[in-house]
């Protein structure tokens, strides 16, 4: 092996620990962007996006719990504006309001009101 031949493997090499090095800062900045999705207010109380809907192609309504209020509010590009309080028991804190429903419990509620409507049943049944 040449000189000239090092010298393009070790090009070669320095590339791809650069290229490695930027994977695993954009994967470090992500998680720390992930841990911050929630700003904290003075007080000590948060901030949480609840649900998000889009309702247009740059618009979208948002479900934000701010410390004990729960409020819709209307995203644009250039505003967010308050159009509504929510009740918070609609939307209750912990762990189960982030857990989604089972997959086997809805499909077993949705098969046996299924049955039911073929049966003759008027309404779901419990």
């Amino acid at each position: 092996m040449n000189w000239e031949q090092g010298k393009a493997i070790l090009a070669m090499g320095g590339t791809l620990a650069l290229m490695l090095l930027t994977l695993l800062g954009a994967w470090w900045v992500s998680r720390l962007v992930g841990r911050a999705g929630q700003l904290k207010m003075p007080g000590g109380s948060r901030v949480t996006v609840l649900e998000r809907t889009p309702v247009g192609r740059d618009s979208s309504l948002a479900v934000v719990r701010a410390g004990d209020r729960v409020l819709l509010l209307g995203v644009t590009p250039h505003q967010i504006q308050k159009l509504d309080e929510l009740d918070p028991a609609l939307y209750p804190e912990g762990e189960a309001a982030r857990t989604p429903p089972d997959f086997m419990d809805c499909l077993k509620k949705a098969v046996r009101e299924k049955r039911g409507k073929q049966n003759g049943e008027d309404g779901p049944r419990q």
